[in-house]
């Protein structure tokens, strides 16, 4: 028996090469027995068992198989994972204004989450406090300003008459427009991102 697997040849195996008892399983496996033994009891119904073991009689498993089956139940369980946080991120959200989705939070247990998703709250509420956060809408409105306030000065400076202190001013809140419709479009891709 090579590799913990009876009639291991080179080149292509047959069959029969790929049945093992519960013993070998857990060699090919790297699962001991009773983690083998549990999951089968567990999920009786679709653990793969060619033949089943007792009073003297050895169990019998495909190995190919039996890896498909744990391929399978890691996919299902990662994915049952994935949506699991992805719905711990909307109370976060609703909680804090922020959700924990970045790759710093992968693995990490959901009170450890939470403490993550508290921290950052409370280190976006100091920073705001220190101005060094400034909120889009405030910074909306200071450009909107900004924009008028160089409107009247170039009125001012060429003497211009009201049909082209109305096309400067058209000119600039368009382009003050598009220039929050940009920003607002990138704050919604995060928005998107973070639900």
């Amino acid at each position: 028996m090579a590799n913990g697997v009876r009639g291991t040849t080179k080149g292509k195996r047959s069959a029969k090469a790929w049945l093992v008892n519960l013993n070998e399983l857990s060699l090919v496996t790297s699962k001991s027995e009773n983690t083998l033994r549990s999951d089968i009891q567990r999920d009786p119904e679709n653990y793969p068992i060619r033949k089943r073991g007792g009073n003297g009689v050895e169990w019998e498993f495909d190995a190919r198989q039996v890896k498909r089956y744990y391929d399978a139940r890691d996919r299902a369980e990662a994915a049952a994972d994935a949506k699991r946080r992805d719905e711990l991120n909307q109370p976060a959200l609703e909680l804090y204004g922020e959700a924990v989705t970045d790759p710093e939070a992968e693995g990490l247990s959901l009170a450890e989450r939470q403490r993550l998703v508290e921290v950052r709250f409370k280190e976006n509420q100091l920073a705001e406090q220190q101005g060094r956060l400034v909120r889009a809408d405030e910074v909306f409105l200071t450009l909107r300003q900004e924009s008028q306030a160089m409107t009247r000065e170039i009125v001012k400076r060429f003497s211009l008459d009201r049909d082209d202190r109305r096309y400067l001013e058209n000119l600039f809140a368009s382009a003050l427009n598009r220039a929050v419709d940009k920003v607002q479009a990138l704050h919604d891709a995060v928005d998107r991102k973070i639900a």
